[in-house]
């Protein structure tokens, strides 16, 4: 059984080069991963000039050319090099990787249970409701239950939660869709999977190309959260649906996590905004609120003209209520697309108050879009093609 782990094996050769190139020292190895050229670097070069460079006539350079030639060959090393103006890097070896892997999937490896266990929450999956899941969902998936069970596997207090999208704009369009063709669907009369993926992929192509639909779709959207008793019928069916839909493939991949949509935080959103005016965050802009976001050059709209709220809205709410509920951690795990809007998020938390970077880590996790031949994202409705 695996019973350690590469960087402290790392950390290990490398300390053998210091005592033989500083021996008077008992630092640590400082040992970061590396961006390119190579898996991880060494950074004591700089301390150790800074700490024995006048008495020896030491550079970094100097230092780190004397740590790489005195790291031990082996099989868990392939090179060492130096990079200006003083980092050691180091590439493992492919194969012993490779053993590290095998042995672990064969035998499992000893729990490094965590001292001080945290209290984390996983946000994946969050697919929109009116949806079916496909490839394009896959990778949100399987790496958020991936991170979930690696925290909880080391001790940490781990909750799962998929944010589903049921309270903006892709819903919207298809409650707007079924007023125009007269759907009634209801708890007891539910639409498959396969009707919503077309409803939706229908709506969609409305959106697209009916100014009349889009604005259908966004009274649609300010009445359903204005809390139209007709509609929240509607509603309510058609995220049943979906639901059905979804479990089927969590079931599939054994995975467990909790629904807890945008519709969770709807109450907390007016006085998350109310907080957020009190402090002079919030704004009043061409008669819709907005954030100026530090450090970005254009604002964040929180509530348009209609008196709708959109999803930076939701998200902000939704942040503000998991601080609250004490989390040390909250991880987001969505497609690259979300950098900007995630960084600004956590930019208004900061600013508002509700947590501080040293104590609460706010994670995104990220990954690449599905593309076709034309290195351009699929649409939803090419997609379709490709279900789990």
């Amino acid at each position: 059984m695996y019973t350690g782990n590469i960087l402290s094996l790392l950390s290990k050769e490398v300390e053998e080069a210091f005592r033989v190139v500083v021996p008077e020292s008992h630092e640590p190895a400082a040992i970061a991963q590396c961006q390119r050229g190579a898996d991880f670097q060494c950074n004591n070069a700089f301390r150790f000039a800074k700490v024995y460079g006048s008495e020896h006539g030491w550079r970094p350079m100097d230092i780190a050319h004397r740590i790489a030639s005195n790291i031990p060959s082996s099989d868990l090393i392939a090179s060492v090099h130096v990079a200006e103006p003083g980092f050691v890097n180091i590439q493992l070896n492919s194969t012993t990787l490779g053993s590290f892997v095998e042995d672990i999937a064969t035998h499992g490896c000893v729990r490094d249970i965590q001292s001080s266990p945290r209290k984390v929450l996983v946000d994946f999956a969050s697919p929109n409701m009116c949806k079916e899941l496909h490839v394009g969902h896959l990778r949100s998936i399987v790496l958020g239950d991936a991170i979930a069970r690696l925290l909880s596997y080391v001790g940490h207090s781990v909750s799962r939660v998929s944010h589903v999208g049921d309270w903006g704009t892709p819903i919207g369009m298809v409650l707007a869709l079924c007023a125009q063709q007269n759907s009634t669907f209801r708890p007891d009369f539910l639409p498959s999977p396969e009707q919503l993926s077309d409803m939706y992929v229908k709506a969609k192509e409305l959106f697209d190309s009916d100014e009349k639909f889009r604005i259908a779709t966004y009274d649609s959207v300010c009445k359903l959260q204005q809390g139209d008793a007709e509609l929240r019928i509607l509603w309510s069916a058609l995220c049943e649906a979906t639901r059905r839909g979804f479990q089927t493939v969590f079931d599939r991949l054994g995975v467990v996590v909790d629904e807890r949509g945008e519709s969770t935080y709807a109450s907390l959103i007016p006085p998350t905004l109310d907080e957020l005016k009190e402090k002079q965050i919030v704004y009043e802009s061409q008669g819709a609120l907005v954030v100026a976001v530090p450090g970005f050059p254009s604002p964040m709209i929180v509530q348009k003209t209609d008196g709708s709220y959109l999803y930076a809205t939701t998200d902000l709410a939704t942040l503000k209520y998991r601080i609250s509920e004490g989390y040390d951690q909250v991880v987001y795990v969505t497609d690259k697309t979300q950098t900007e809007h995630f960084r600004q998020i956590f930019a208004i938390g900061k600013t508002a108050g509700w947590y501080d970077p040293k104590r609460t880590m706010l994670n995104h996790i990220t990954f690449g879009v599905v593309m076709g031949k034309d290195r351009k994202k699929l649409r939803y409705a090419i997609m379709q093609s490709i279900y789990m």
